[in-house]
């Protein structure tokens, strides 16, 4: 999650109520067992959202809160656990958080740690914290509260909301609008994944994981996943690899779909390319097909349109077939603290990452 520089670092000791360290230590499991790289994420992650981002999410936070306060059933403990995130959340992202949301009561029990923080994430928080009149410690319990005890629903919403966004996001010509775009991007990237369903990291330990071969080295990928043979070359033959993960594929009894390729990572498919990759999943598994028949389009008109609420929760719970690049051990951004989604990544030849 976070890479650090050794004079970039602050250690230091924190406490945390028990409640909040089981979350983090609950979390940490699902992400390679260290605590330090889940307090720097959440730090990193909230403390530095940019402002276009920070504003589309005040509006969906609205919007989901609107939605929850109009349910019949507000006196439900769910539905009054999610108006309370939602509220949370927005106080937070409206900038209007007081002293008194982030007091620890002195009855709380408390667990000591001493963690290593990322130095300008330990500056960032710390200078949070001073606003508010209150120290690093009680200002971290507060974003973890925030960030991690909050229903799984909201963070589902949350999570998709954030990579819908995210994958919408356009690259400009100029240099300047470039890195902007690329930094909205990024934000939403970290939301999205940081709140994403971890069902798939609870059993990670137990899946049972194969090798195969390839270019430059090799990938592991739970064994599980049903390989397409020959879509655009072979194993031996290829130094990239993709994933095919269907969205709500789950009643459809939808696996996994593994194909090698030479694309470079990030290079959209074809329509032609995407065409030739569904039909051999619907050669592997007959059933895909019906996946296919019962997509939905994206919508495209716009927020404002009456039509858009429905349509969009039409497409969201349609299957919704995705193309994921494998991560391989020599990418910029590869960090071996990151735990690779089902443990499946490419692993390079060493000679090839010395060089």
């Amino acid at each position: 999650m976070i890479e650090f520089i050794k004079k970039g670092i602050q250690r230091t000791s924190i406490e945390l109520s028990e409640a909040n360290y089981e979350l983090v230590h609950l979390y940490a499991s699902l992400a390679n067992g260290k605590l330090t790289y889940v307090l720097n994420y959440i730090i990193k992650m909230m403390v530095n959202i940019p402002d276009e981002v920070r504003n589309n999410l005040i509006n969906f936070c609205r919007e989901r809160l609107i939605e929850a306060q109009e349910n019949p059933y507000t006196l439900d403990e769910r539905v009054k656990a999610r108006i309370d995130a939602y509220k949370r959340l927005l106080k937070f992202l409206e900038g209007a958080t007081t002293k008194k949301d982030v007091v620890l009561s002195g009855d709380v029990a408390k667990a000591k740690s001493v963690i290593t923080f990322d130095l300008s994430n330990f500056r960032v928080a710390s200078r949070e914290a001073k606003k508010l009149g209150t120290t690093f410690s009680r200002y971290l319990n507060y974003l973890i509260s925030l960030t991690l005890g909050i229903p799984a629903l909201v963070q589902g919403e949350l999570s998709a909301f954030c990579a819908q966004k995210s994958a919408s996001v356009d690259e400009q010509n100029s240099l300047y609008w470039m890195y902007r775009e690329r930094n909205i991007q990024e934000s939403y990237k970290e939301l999205a994944i940081f709140w994403a369903q971890k069902e798939p990291y609870t059993k990670e330990k137990n899946i049972l994981l194969k090798r195969t071969d390839m270019k430059d080295g090799y990938i592991v990928y739970p064994a599980d996943w049903v390989v397409l043979d020959g879509v655009q070359c072979d194993a031996k033959d290829s130094v990239r690899a993709c994933v095919i993960e269907v969205k709500n594929g789950k009643k459809y009894g939808m696996p996994h779909f593994l194909f090698f390729t030479n694309k470079d990572v990030g290079d959209p498919f074809t329509i032609d390319e995407e065409n030739a990759i569904h039909l051999a999943c619907v050669k592997a598994v007959p059933n895909f097909a019906q996946v296919l028949r019962d997509g939905v389009d994206q919508p495209t008109m716009p927020m404002s349109d009456p039509r858009y609420k429905e349509a969009t929760k039409r497409f969201l719970a349609s299957p919704i077939p995705g193309i994921f690049y494998i991560p391989a051990t020599d990418d910029p951004y590869y960090c071996m603290q990151d735990e690779p989604l089902f443990g499946c990544r490419i692993v390079r030849n060493i000679s090839k990452s010395e060089s």
